[in-house]
């Protein structure tokens, strides 16, 4: 989910505006906390926690 508006107003830049992405179901560290661009790939990608031990499953069990 992409938000681009708080309160109905749009995300300024001193709440990490313009745009924040928003990954419900799993833990923090697989979301980011603001969003200036998205880039498509067709390759499996390693990221930022995963290269430091973190688990690539980060759904959070119900």
């Amino acid at each position: 989910m992409v938000a681009m508006l708080i309160d109905g107003e749009l995300i300024e830049n001193r709440n990490r505006g313009p745009i924040h992405l928003i990954v419900l179901d799993m833990y923090a560290y697989k979301s980011v906390k603001s969003l200036n661009h998205i880039e498509l790939i067709d390759y499996e990608h390693t990221e930022y926690w995963e290269q430091r031990g973190y688990s690539k499953n980060a759904w959070i069990k119900s």
